[in-house]
């Protein structure tokens, strides 16, 4: 009995060897402190990598596999990248919990909403590369340890701690606290005349329109309820109750297609509204003090922090990254190849 035992045992091993199938548990792609990571974490990165490099090869109708991405074989790039993300993730769990942190109940119900909406829209793909969705929760709930880590270094009593001054100062240089309506308008091409079914304001209209909504404001009527009656006249909705329903942030930008709108914020004088011009607009607009509020600071806390911080805080991260700190099933690796991923979701 024995005998035929063991002789059943090798054959199944040849079978695999052949078939190329694991006798080994390959559920799993990394172990640490008594913690199995699943392999669908793993193939998810695969997945992310691929879906990038398919966006940067020479040609997208042909097989991604076959080209290059930055000058690299892309299977090549693709498994690289696939790694580089599972390790970032690692380093992410590890020191979430060296930290002692927890995600609330509140952020737990974000996890799961946030979860729901991209299955319903990758699901499908997901699972035919063999991501479950318990193992895609973990991807969502890694993204939001994240975040955690990131406020533990940075936020009020962090081990890196932003100096509220510093912050002030950055949020002042690089935002912009406006409140403005904007009239379109569409001049004719050059020998053309305007239809005669064409609503559309010419720029010397337009400029009238917004004049007229200057000379409310400067009669005394407040900024608010010029913007309001705008908006309502659009068939918008206005909740007049909200204090700060027409409060927008513009931000300092090296490239953005609303430059000369940015350009002008940061050019005016506080608490002056003024009449300005752009390509297909006319703008009511007025520039306020983001420092005069301070609750202009504690909306924007998050943002000031991570455009401040980020890239630093990455790299911190990237020194975190141990492959030595947990144990990677390499059979998972093999088995879960790029070749083999690709082939179920391209």
């Amino acid at each position: 009995m024995i005998k035929k035992l063991t002789a059943f045992v090798l054959a199944l091993a040849a079978l695999c060897t052949m078939s190329g199938c694991s006798l080994s548990d390959t559920s799993w792609v990394a172990k640490y402190d008594g913690r199995q990571v699943s392999a669908g974490v793993y193939i998810y990165y695969i997945v992310q990598a691929y879906q990038s490099a398919f966006y940067q090869v020479e040609d997208m109708s042909k097989d991604v596999l076959k080209q290059t991405v930055e000058d690299v074989p892309a299977e090549e790039w693709i498994a690289k990248e696939a790694m580089d993300g599972f390790a970032d993730f690692m380093a992410t769990e590890q020191e979430f919990e060296r930290l002692g942190l927890s995600l609330d109940e509140s952020t737990l119900s974000n996890v799961d909403s946030l979860m729901a909406q991209m299955w319903a829209y990758y699901g499908a793909i997901y699972e035919k590369a063999g991501i479950s969705q318990d193992s895609y929760r973990e991807i969502v709930a890694n993204a939001y340890k994240q975040n955690e880590i990131f406020h533990a270094y940075y936020g009020p009593g962090g081990q890196f701690e932003v100096p509220e001054e510093e912050l002030k100062s950055y949020f002042s240089a690089n935002y912009a606290k406006m409140k403005y309506l904007y009239v379109e308008y569409k001049e004719p091409a050059e020998g053309e005349e305007k239809a005669e079914d064409d609503t559309s304001l010419t720029q010397e209209q337009a400029i009238a329109q917004v004049n007229g909504y200057l000379d409310q404001v400067k009669a005394g009527t407040t900024l608010d309820a010029v913007i309001d009656a705008y908006n309502e006249s659009k068939g918008r909705t206005v909740d007049t109750t909200d204090e700060r329903r027409n409060v927008n942030y513009l931000q300092t930008s090296e490239d953005n297609q609303d430059m000369p709108l940015i350009e002008k914020a940061f050019s005016m004088p506080y608490d002056t509204p003024e009449v300005f011009t752009t390509e297909g607009r006319v703008y009511l607009i007025a520039r306020y003090d983001v420092l005069s509020d301070a609750a202009d600071l504690d909306l924007n806390r998050d943002g000031l922090l991570s455009n401040m911080k980020d890239e630093e805080f990455q790299s911190k991260l990237a020194a975190l990254q141990d492959p030595a700190s947990y144990t990677t099933n390499q059979d998972a690796v093999n088995r879960y190849s790029v070749k083999k991923i690709v082939k179920l979701v391209a």
